[in-house]
């Protein structure tokens, strides 16, 4: 509205502009003194005439760039413009990831892609009739390249992992040379179910290389030492692919060469453990026999520094020390007794002890607590109830928070996350035969708790038999897929069109100062061919 008033306003200016009469021109006379002063006009002329000056141009092109401000204020017209592209516009996308170097009677699985993408592009070059094929290729291993058309026989297989989201993502890359109609992919996946839009380019998904069996090691978890004398261990997950028997893997390692048991796994077919102990750390080296067609995923390498036992500081005298191995010292778990006195460290795992036996309570009874299944899984809390321990009502320390309470709010239990820490009763060893199983229970379950680590996996480095280092070998080892129908090879010479909408308010800003520039000119010209008056 604000606009149609502002240029409602600049017409109605506009317009009487051009209806207000002009005075007449001076003139000048050179004996002007000799004569008598003329009379006076009878009666003045209004200012305005009532009718508008239709026959001045300028009126008229004042008019037409009133008009035009206000339709591109208005207008929200927009044209449609198209590009028409080539006939056909192609883009080849070559998988060059590892598993495409597997031989088969055909050769590799990227001699049968580049033969499959000459077929493709002869068969473009048909459908044109003479017309132009455009040809746009990338290669695609761990990330996206392009490559020249005419170079084709160029690509090598890489020591990378592809998948098919980086498939996907060359196969929709914004054009570079011509409008793209169709897209031939070449790889060994098989095609993904993707939704595409209507108007995408056709999609040509041609999977290579025949169903071959493969065995190969897919990943590495570490389990730190434990009490009890538990060392560390590795486990490895093996899989296998089409008819392959169990495999046997071999480990060279610091304490030497062993063959870890192979155990079928329960979550899947298929699917094999092997698992050892790590009794010193350094460097393994793990070699699968005989693994099957894909030799990227037969030999891969990691690195541990693990120690042999489980470091503790133990600070509890009168209390039977559990036994402790090489450990540095900023690393063990601090076993010590809750005082005033003594700080509690902030930089270890610390497990700090009161005196909570015996408790001269009436009836105690639990108050709120927070499950812990590693904690009080193995308690009987009918029996903690009956003997339960004097809490703590003094201000826990820095990082603590209750874990478990009595009804009146004392805390039996506490703990801290990071560094991990518990706060518990000392243990009994001379009263009752239940508080004496009770109290130890709880106490070196805590103990254990803090020593659970957890499994985490490792990441190791996968190499070549002439020693090539790959990432994610893993990716590559199912050879075994059955190979998809494929995808009908046809080219349709319609023009996939390129629309573009532009919007017509710059164009009629434009046409507005050409009528000014012309009203201009055209009061310039009347100018210069006006004859002066003398």
């Amino acid at each position: 509205m604000i606009a149609v008033a502002i240029s409602a306003a600049l017409g109605l200016a506009a317009l009487a502009w051009y209806m207000q009469r002009r005075p007449p021109a001076r003139v000048r006379l050179s004996f002007a003194r000799l004569l008598p002063d003329p009379p006076d006009e009878p009666s003045p002329k209004p200012r305005f005439a009532p009718i508008p000056p239709v026959r001045s141009l300028p009126f008229w092109l004042h008019l037409l760039l009133v008009a035009l401000c206000l339709a591109a204020l208005l207008t929200d017209v927009r044209v449609s413009t198209s590009n028409a592209p080539q006939d056909i516009g192609l883009r080849l996308v070559v998988d060059v990831s590892h598993s495409m170097g597997v031989q088969d009677e055909m050769g590799t699985r990227l001699d049968s892609a580049l033969g499959l993408a000459q077929t493709i592009l002869e068969a473009a070059t048909e459908a044109a009739q003479g017309g132009t094929v455009c040809v746009d290729a990338f290669q695609v291993g761990a990330d996206v390249s392009r490559m020249q058309p005419d170079h084709l026989d160029a690509a090598r297989v890489r020591p990378e992992a592809g998948d098919i989201p980086a498939l996907l993502q060359a196969a929709r890359a914004d054009p570079d040379l011509c409008v793209i109609t169709h897209v031939a992919v070449l790889t060994d996946l098989p095609r993904p179910a993707v939704d595409r839009p209507t108007d995408a380019p056709q999609l040509i998904w041609a999977q290579v290389g025949s169903p071959q069996p493969n065995a190969g090691i897919v990943g590495v978890a570490y389990s730190p030492p434990q009490l009890g004398g538990r060392p560390a261990g590795v486990v490895l997950t093996l899989e296998t692919y089409g008819d392959m028997p169990p495999p046997v893997v071999t480990v060279q390692g610091p304490g030497g060469m062993t063959r870890p048991m192979v155990m079928q796994a329960i979550d899947r077919a298929g699917r094999y453990l092997a698992s050892f102990d790590v009794r010193r750390g350094g460097t393994f080296e793990v070699a699968l026999d005989k693994g099957g067609a894909y030799v990227g995923d037969d030999h891969l390498r990691f690195s541990l520094n693990t120690p042999d036992k489980i470091g503790i500081d133990w600070r509890i005298s009168g209390l039977p020390a559990v036994s402790a191995g090489s450990r540095k010292a900023e690393d063990d778990i601090v076993v010590m007794e809750l005082t005033s006195v003594d700080p509690v460290p902030q930089g270890n795992a610390v497990l700090l002890a009161y005196q909570g036996w015996p408790n001269e309570a009436v009836e105690p009874r639990i108050g709120a607590f927070v499950e812990d299944p590693a904690l009080f899984d193995p308690l009987n809390f009918d029996v903690l109830e009956r003997h339960l321990p004097k809490g703590l009502t003094a201000p826990l320390p820095t990082g603590f928070i209750p874990q478990l309470t009595s009804d009146d709010g004392a805390v039996i239990v506490a703990r801290r996350d990071n560094p991990p820490g518990l706060i518990l009763p000392l243990p009994v060893l001379t009263r009752d035969p239940d508080v004496q199983a009770l109290s130890q229970t709880l106490f070196y379950t805590g103990l254990q708790r803090l020593t659970q680590r957890g499994d985490h996996q490792l990441t190791p480095i996968w190499k070549t038999p002439d020693g090539t280092d790959i990432e994610t070998a893993w990716k590559e080892s199912d050879t075994a897929r059955p190979l998809s129908a494929p995808s009908e090879v046809r080219f349709s010479m319609q023009s996939a069109e390129i629309t573009r909408d532009t919007p017509i308010w710059p164009w009629l800003l434009l046409f507005a100062l050409v009528s000014i520039l012309a009203e201009r000119l055209w009061l310039l010209s009347r100018s210069l061919t006006r004859k002066p008056v003398r």
